[in-house]
């Protein structure tokens, strides 16, 4: 039987594309992460990952095992949620508070399904930028936060719910419409739409942009997606985006999205709390959001 702690590990690996992210990410050594992979690869009997200096993809048998891997996690997570409700029943409000990436693109179908599950628990949601989520978190003004980083949020407490790559973008008309790499030189002088200065994924942004040499404009920084979709669409400027956004706005069928030379353009989505006690509505927000998201992703494959 194969050990589904390395099916979680070699699960991380394959969704982060990276051995040193997903290490970052499980809060494990890269060494220990590699050894645990190759011995569900001895398990299995067959390479697993394709392993490349850009990074790491799931090989033919990979991919297959991936696939059995996230649904059986996903009914294991399930079920162990099923029995915990069967004890401790979720109830009252839970004040959360998400950044907008997952605020509006994952919260709605999220809270839909916390209302058919469970009716006794009231969200209680504010949709903030990040630094503001977690400063509320700190004040103890929020139960739960979710929020999008590259490296863990300052929480006693989190979770990582999925992988975020953030993807360039382009709208019709681009003189890169169409393309699908894009190289670091291809970028420099054009024009950019980003988050605020402080956000924590414009500094990753602007990092790798620094570390390329190059030289972007930004025009307008600001928290709200939907509007930096807009002016990509009508061809403001470009934009880096989160693929949760691009895979739940209709909108993103009117930009075209390119890959770019760096695998560092990946930040997680977290769920974080300080309070230690056992809050089951908390854990039951927690379950649909990772739900809704999972589906996101699996809807996305080909």
């Amino acid at each position: 039987m194969l050990d589904l702690n390395r099916l979680r590990y070699f699960q991380a690996v394959a969704e982060a594309g990276s051995f040193s992210r997903a290490a970052r990410r499980l809060g494990l050594s890269q060494p220990t992460l590699s050894v645990q992979v190759a011995r569900l690869e001895e398990e299995v009997g067959a390479p697993l990952l394709h392993r490349q200096r850009s990074g790491v993809r799931p090989t033919e048998t990979g991919r297959r095992l991936l696939g059995f891997s996230q649904d059986l996690l996903a009914r294991i997570e399930e079920m162990e949620h099923a029995l915990r409700a069967d004890v401790h029943e979720p109830v009252g409000d839970i004040r959360v508070g998400a950044v907008h990436s997952v605020g509006i693109y994952a919260m709605p179908e999220a809270m839909v399904l916390l209302a058919e599950r469970y009716e006794r628990v009231r969200p209680l949601l504010r949709i903030e930028n990040s630094e503001n989520v977690l400063d509320m978190l700190a004040a103890g003004e929020l139960d739960l936060a979710f929020t999008a980083r590259s490296d863990n949020p300052p929480a006693a407490h989190n979770q990582l719910l999925a992988d975020d790559p953030l993807r360039i973008v382009c709208g019709p008309g681009h003189r890169l419409w169409g393309r699908r790499y894009v190289r670091p030189r291809d970028l420099d002088g054009e024009r950019l739409v980003g988050f605020e200065e402080e956000a924590p994924t414009t500094k990753l942004i602007d990092r790798i942009l620094s570390r390329h040499k190059v030289k972007m404009t930004t025009l307008v920084q600001t928290p709200c997606i939907a509007a930096q979709i807009r002016m990509v669409a009508v061809n403001l400027a470009m934009a880096f985006l989160p693929s949760v956004a691009l895979r739940a706005d209709a909108n993103g069928a009117q930009l075209h999205a390119l890959d770019f030379a760096s695998e560092e353009l990946h930040r997680g989505l977290w769920a974080s709390w300080n309070n230690p006690a056992p809050l089951p509505a908390r854990d039951a927000m927690i379950a649909c959001v990772r739900e809704v998201l999972a589906k996101q992703h699996a809807a996305e494959k080909p």
